[in-house]
């Protein structure tokens, strides 16, 4: 009787233990999955796919539907890259996974869908968001008259650097300044860099926009 006991207990760990593996995100026993709606696989995006202008960078909502995955599941869309970038949501009751407004990072990136511990994933996924960047000034930031380039000029001149990500380095890229066009075209550098040199500025808030013809 003792042996039969045992077994009877080893039999219910067992169980037990077996209850709380499929009871971490998977709905009872069959096979987790996750399906890719939006964007397509491979994408190429442009700053037009930008969902909301107001904010740095581009959005985009990034789309999933699971199966065999418990609601309120805490999901992760991860990026990565030089600064590995992920975002968290919850799956719905449908099973969906939204990630609204996800900052995309520009150029060439892989990324998939996990939950918390990696357990379920994806599959690899990859996109291209064809981009300029203003890396300097930053977006939002403050500019004095310490920062001026050339300070025998009438108003504040700074130098403004703009990367190219994804887009034909034979195009030149053109600065506006409120919408005016300022300076000459640049040709980006092997590495997609253009400086704009002493470009002026007025006092107040300022807004500046990068283009190129294939941007």
């Amino acid at each position: 009787m003792t042996w039969h006991l045992a077994a009877q207990r080893r039999a219910w760990a067992v169980i037990l233990a077996a209850l709380f593996v499929t009871g971490c995100g998977s709905s009872g026993s069959k096979r987790a999955q996750i399906e890719l709606l939006a964007p397509d696989d491979m994408a190429e995006l442009t700053i037009e796919d930008d969902q909301d202008p107001d904010l740095p960078g581009v959005q985009f909502e990034v789309r999933a539907q699971t199966r065999n995955i418990r609601p309120k599941t805490v999901m992760l869309l991860v990026i990565p890259g030089e600064n590995n970038t992920a975002y968290f949501t919850e799956v719905d009751d449908e099973g969906m996974v939204i990630f609204e407004k996800a900052t995309l990072p520009p150029g060439a990136h892989t990324f998939h869908i996990n939950n918390v511990n990696s357990s379920v994933s994806s599959d690899e996924y990859s996109y291209t968001l064809k981009t300029l960047v203003i890396q300097s000034p930053k977006d939002g930031a403050s500019v004095a008259f310490g920062d001026d380039t050339d300070q025998d000029k009438e108003g504040l001149q700074i130098d403004v650097t703009v990367k190219a990500y994804a887009i034909d380095l034979n195009e030149d890229i053109t600065l506006s300044v409120d919408g005016e066009e300022v300076g000459d075209p640049v040709s980006p550098n092997e590495e997609g860099v253009a400086v704009f040199r002493g470009v002026t500025l007025g006092s107040g808030t300022r807004t500046l926009k990068a283009t190129s013809g294939k941007e």
